[in-house]
């Protein structure tokens, strides 16, 4: 018993003093000391608080600073976490105007874009309180079955059960396939300023193209200190790791 209390007290005060840290990076921030309220930030950050809104204020100053390939990172890793947030939608084509690279992007054909805005839509973190709701009500439907005497009762009960219980099962199927697209598919941003990419894990290799900072791109394998990387327009080539940031 006093272990549990511990661990909770624990929770508790870690989650006090992010709400604090947080508060002061954002009033460092409101005073436009900007380096100041960053260095706050990432503490956070390296604590490993995941919270859309601090990667998003993160973002911000990073973009005051004009470290652009940053603020874009943590825009898109907050877009991460809450694909709707209108105010990080906007930030990170607000951005783009700031970049060097206008690399036009593979046309989607138009089921795609309805299946990616579908997509983007049900964030994952929607989906699994859906799933956990659905599950909660599958139990209580349970429950009712079994405490039912009445025949018409019974039926009715089977009827709601049956239909939580496929769309339980949709959601359950859904939530799986999108944590497996997560997992495999991972994509990042370009933090220096210009690099080249090379058709190998090596600068000995064939330069294939320069970017530059804030261009999102996929990552497609990884060797050793070097990504693999493929742009926007559909190009690959290796890049060492210590470019990119992973969101």
């Amino acid at each position: 018993m006093k272990k549990l209390t511990l661990i909770i007290f624990i929770i508790i005060s870690t989650v006090r003093l992010s709400a604090i840290s947080i508060s002061e990076a954002n009033e460092l921030y409101k005073e436009q000391k900007y380096e100041q309220a960053r260095d706050i930030y990432l503490q956070l950050v390296q604590k490993d608080v995941k919270n859309s809104k601090l990667f998003f204020n993160l973002g911000n100053t990073y973009f005051k600073l004009q470290k652009y390939g940053k603020a874009r990172l943590y825009y898109e890793k907050a877009r991460k976490l809450s694909p709707n947030d209108k105010d990080i939608l906007y930030n990170i084509q607000f951005i783009k105007q700031y970049l060097t690279d206008k690399v036009p992007e593979e046309e989607d054909s138009f089921i795609l874009k309805v299946l990616k805005k579908i997509n983007n839509f049900f964030g994952i973190n929607l989906v699994l309180w859906v799933i956990l709701g659905l599950f909660i009500i599958l139990s209580v439907q349970l429950i009712f079955l079994i405490l039912c005497r009445r025949e018409k009762d019974v039926q009715l009960q089977k009827f709601l059960l049956s239909i939580t219980a496929v769309i339980f099962m949709f959601s359950l199927f859904y939530g799986i396939v999108k944590l497996s697209y997560f997992q495999k598919n991972e994509f990042g941003v370009i933090i220096s300023d210009t690099i080249d990419g090379y058709s190998g894990p090596g600068t000995d290799y064939k330069k294939t193209f320069t970017i530059h900072e804030g261009l999102k791109v996929s990552i497609e394998e990884e060797q050793d200190n070097w990504y693999l990387i493929k742009l926007p327009n559909g190009i690959g080539g290796w890049i060492e790791k210590s470019h990119l940031g992973k969101i």
